[in-house]
């Protein structure tokens, strides 16, 4: 993220909370006004259109990821944009789209993805009509010119600084090819919690409908879209085949990033619905446009209720702020930011950390750490730098074999599961790496057994413990 994004701004002026609930309503506002955007003009009969704010409430309402901002919420703006100059649409609104996207929005997240996609389907039906067209090629250089503006730091950390990240490859990579073919369908079936897109089970009705009363075309249509789906999850569970670290050997740029086009989900299996549905009521009979409706209205209640939030790991990582705010408020798994960032215990710590010092974490995420301004030698980070990595592993007496596990893992603390009471808990760690490294502070979510440490805080019904390490 860079000082070019909107959202950086927000939380400049607005502060943490209010910054994150100004986004979470333009986030589904967005999302509302760019599916009306597009279906007003692609993927429904004219004579159907009257449902479209319907449709649109299908896709406002799932629960985007607060951290991709607009990236997934407005990207049918920016699919309707592209179309219009596919198809020599040319207007103001278009460019204007396409020049502000980028601010809204992250390329490594999501954009990359979606040039990729959009280009290809752009040189097919370029193809197919035998005709050129240079505005929908000025869109794509226009587009990722002010992506790359935008995330500069990406490309600044990368090829200037060469900055290597913990998440590049080796993947962890133990699946055959059998077992990569079943995930990607567990995958394409049940999504990813970054990208949730509701598919299930209303969606899939709906195809099947779609598949049942479709003329040839039609169903064509909808089968070149499941394949595109499948193709997508294939590409994503590639990473984890046993050959795949081989393949990055070969094509070194494979490893800096994963292939996640699965975050073209939430926009394809919309527009899955909405064709598939649009087939169904074209039929004109009444008992199937209340089939339609009823699909709808359990896709809103099934949406808004959190009622099948969970993806193909199953996560329940959706953020349903209507569920978890009003009917689900003692959650295990939710919280509001104060609860899970000890703000108001913070405050009551007052900790002052010494220029060059840095904290490790003992069974509680860096990141609460992190927001209460505390620096931590773990972490988790996009570009998390791979010398903290080995450095976190040097500290857990890890082996070459081991810290390679840890990969575009969380580089955190190990947690000793079964100590020695007779046993002081820093034996388990490399006490001269600790201090080499000047790790002055450990904050953990229970008590710690050692002399070697002294409790500063402690929190039973918070479960919030900090330890200064004693300096011998």
């Amino acid at each position: 993220m860079s000082e070019f994004h909107l959202f950086v701004w927000l939380y400049n002026f607005f502060g943490t909370l209010a910054a994150i609930n100004i986004t979470v309503v333009l986030i589904h506002l967005t999302a509302y006004f760019s599916a009306r955007q597009l279906l007003m003009h692609y993927f429904i009969a004219e004579g159907n259109k009257k449902l479209v704010p319907l449709f649109s409430l299908c896709y406002a309402l799932l629960p985007f990821w607060t951290g991709a901002e607009l990236s997934l919420a407005g990207i049918p703006f920016l699919l309707y944009a592209f179309l219009n100059l596919l198809y020599f649409r040319i207007e103001f609104s278009n460019w204007l789209i396409i020049i502000l996207f980028p601010f809204v929005s992250y390329l490594d997240f999501s954009n990359l993805f979606f040039s990729i996609g959009i280009s290809l389907y752009g040189i097919y039906r370029m193809i197919k009509i035998r005709k050129i067209n240079m505005y929908f090629f000025a869109a794509l250089f226009l587009f990722a010119f002010i992506s790359v503006i935008v995330e500069y730091r990406i490309f600044l950390m990368e090829f200037v600084y060469q900055l290597e990240s913990n998440r590049a490859n080796p993947f962890i990579s133990n699946l055959n090819y059998k077992g990569v073919v079943g995930t990607a369908f567990k995958h394409a079936l049940y999504g990813h919690y970054h990208a949730y897109s509701g598919q299930f089970p209303i969606i899939l009705i709906s195809v099947f409908l779609g598949l049942i009363l479709g003329n040839r075309k039609e169903k064509t249509k909808i089968c070149l879209l499941l394949l595109v789906i499948l193709f997508i999850s294939l590409l994503y569970r590639l990473t984890n085949w046993e050959y795949y670290n081989e393949l990055t050997q070969l094509i070194p740029l494979l490893g800096k990033f994963q292939l996640r086009f699965y975050v073209l989900f939430p926009l394809i299996w919309f527009i899955v619905f909405v064709i598939s549905c649009d087939i169904v009521l074209r039929k004109g009979k009444k008992l199937y446009k209340a089939s339609v409706i009823a699909m709808v209205v359990f896709q809103v209640t099934i949406l808004m209720f959190g009622l099948n939030s969970f993806d193909y790991y199953k996560n329940h990582f959706d953020e349903n702020c209507f569920r978890y705010t009003y009917f689900d408020s003692n959650s295990s798994s939710h919280s509001t930011l104060n609860e899970y960032y000890y703000t108001q215990m913070f405050k009551q710590l007052n900790f002052k950390q010494k220029d060059g010092d840095y904290a490790v974490c003992y069974g509680i995420e860096p990141e609460i750490i992190q927001y209460n301004r505390i620096h931590t030698l773990d972490g988790y980070f996009y570009y998390y730098p791979k010398k903290n990595l080995y450095r976190i592993c040097e500290i857990n007496n890890y082996t070459k074999v081991d810290c390679d596990k840890m990969y575009g893992n969380r580089a955190f603390l190990k947690q000793v599961l079964n100590q020695n009471n007779s046993q002081d808990l820093l034996d388990y760690y490399n006490i001269e790496a600790i201090r080499n490294y000047n790790v002055s502070s450990i904050f953990s979510n229970r008590k710690l057994n050692s002399k070697k440490l002294n409790c500063i805080y402690s929190s039973e019904t918070e479960n919030l413990f900090v330890y200064k390490i004693i300096q011998e």
